[in-house]
């Protein structure tokens, strides 16, 4: 097949197989890049967004949490503002989240931890609502109890007021009552008593909600036990109605002020499990957030290394590729080349051979393009001259062995008178033989004369294809003429005769 194809199809094949090549490896490349395209938009509308809500969903639990946690340490207003607006902001990139799950079947597993953050978010909310409930009790609490220390120290007052006048009266009379004024001192020791435990109450119940101390109030609350004795010690000695009246007053402040330290204590407590649960929940929402941005920066990184391997692989087809084509190409060139360049050295060696008298080459081509073509064409002229330059031997042997007959004749001429007229006779023998061969040698003259022109003919053919060969050729063209010389001289010497 490759050797009935002309050059013109061979170049085509070569660079048609390069092109094919080419092609191929581009639909190759165009297809990697579509890929490439895919993921990147995969990347700017599915996981960018992704990334950004599941980022902003834990950035604003962590500062939920945060002032969450402020207010529960401050009860200031600011930190309970600056938590619900968090829980606000919380919502809505849930909302968000789900959104995006939904768009996308990739985000699947984005819903489904949103879902879960929602579910989680829902009963911290709750949390908060009873946290913020049970302070705002709480806050209510220390007024209740302040008014009945203010009632408890007044009474504490009165009574010392009223000790200290009774003891003037005692002594202030003519004779004294040692009895009397021992027992005064007694209720007025016990009612400094009364004042001073008052006051470590109030001390210690401030101290401990400053410190944050449960086991500091509970040790508060036990100074009631020494109180309440205390109190019924001054009243067992105390004959004074007015004094009974003010210890019973005392007594009562003391108990509502008790009351109110049991409540807020209590309150406390439960504050406390509130915020320990509300941590858990917490701690549960920030881990499914966190999840949740884990899984979008995985999402990311996935299709960042998808998109990177594509990119890859697109440059890595690209290098092979023009590895690979201009391997072919060059190996096409070679082949090309050779089935040229190989069968146009034969045939310029075959003219030099030709130009210098050897008729013997032969190209012997198995090819059909155009160098095999004029390969067949030189072939054709070597046969064509041999066969001329041997009809020219012929008849140039004939030649001589008739110029001897006529030597041989005149020499016989010569010898003898007597021999004349049979010499004459045989002379005009031979002359007929001799019109006989020239005619026949003008015959050959003129079949070398069309052989020589149907060989220019070849040579003009040849030149037109091979410049080159064709001036190696003219060179065979100026011998033929000396041959028509040649032809010429016989003709002289044949027509005298």
């Amino acid at each position: 097949m490759w050797k009935n194809m002309s050059l013109a199809m061979k170049l085509g094949f070569g660079f048609g197989s390069v092109v094919f090549i080419v092609i191929i490896l581009g639909a190759i490349v165009v297809i990697n890049m579509n890929n490439i395209a895919r993921e990147a938009n995969i990347l700017v509308t599915e996981n960018g967004p992704e990334v950004e809500v599941s980022h902003n969903i834990e950035r604003w639990s962590l500062k939920t949490m945060y002032e969450m946690r402020g207010y529960a340490y401050t009860e200031e207003g600011a930190f309970l503002d600056s938590a619900r607006a968090g829980l606000a902001n919380v919502k809505k990139f849930l909302i968000e989240a789900k959104a995006e799950g939904t768009r996308s079947s990739r985000l699947a597993q984005l819903k489904e931890a949103a879902e879960k953050s929602e579910s989680a978010m829902t009963v911290y909310e709750s949390l908060v609502t009873e946290t913020v409930d049970l302070t705002t009790r709480l806050q209510e609490c220390p007024a209740p109890a302040e008014f009945a220390a203010v009632v408890y120290m007044d009474s504490c007052y009165k009574l010392l007021e009223l000790q200290n006048k009774q003891m003037v009266q005692l002594l202030t009379v003519d004779v004294i009552n040692k009895e009397a004024v021992e027992l005064n001192l007694k209720q007025s020791k016990l009612a400094h008593d009364l004042l001073d435990i008052c006051n470590w109450i109030i001390a210690g119940t401030w101290k401990s909600q400053f410190v944050r101390s449960q086991e500091q109030f509970a040790q508060t609350e036990l100074l009631f036990s020494k109180l309440y004795k205390k109190s019924d010690d001054l009243r067992i000695i105390s004959t004074n109605p007015e004094d009974i009246k003010l210890i019973d007053k005392n007594l009562a402040a003391a108990k509502k002020y008790e009351a109110q330290m049991v409540a807020l204590l209590a309150g406390w407590q439960k504050r406390d499990e509130l915020d320990k649960k509300r941590v858990d929940v917490a701690g549960n929402v920030l881990e499914l957030a966190k999840e949740t941005a884990e899984l979008g920066m995985i999402d990311a990184k996935n299709s960042s290394e998808n998109t990177s391997k594509a990119l890859r692989m697109s440059s890595i087809l690209m290098i092979s590729g023009l590895v690979f084509g201009s391997f072919i190409a060059i190996l096409f060139a070679f082949i090309i080349a050779g089935a040229i360049s190989g069968p146009i050295l034969k045939s310029v060696k075959a003219m030099k051979a030709m130009a210098e008298g050897n008729l013997t080459q032969r190209l012997r081509l198995d090819s059909n393009d155009e160098v095999g073509a004029m390969a067949k064409a030189l072939d054709t002229l070597s046969d064509n001259l041999t066969i001329m330059i041997g009809k020219i031997h012929r008849a140039g042997s004939e030649m001589a062995s008739a110029t001897s007959q006529i030597q041989a004749s005149t020499n016989r001429q010569a010898a003898g008178a007597t021999e004349q007229s049979a010499s004459v006779n045989e002379a005009s023998t031979t002359v007929k033989e001799l019109s006989s061969t020239a005619a026949q040698i003008a015959q050959n003259a003129e079949s070398v004369a069309k052989i020589a022109e149907r060989t220019l003919e070849g040579m003009r053919d040849i030149d037109a294809k091979v410049e080159v060969s064709a001036k190696k050729i003219l060179a065979l063209g100026e011998k033929t003429k000396t041959i028509g010389n040649i032809t010429t001289i016989i003709d002289d010497i044949a027509e005298p005769l």
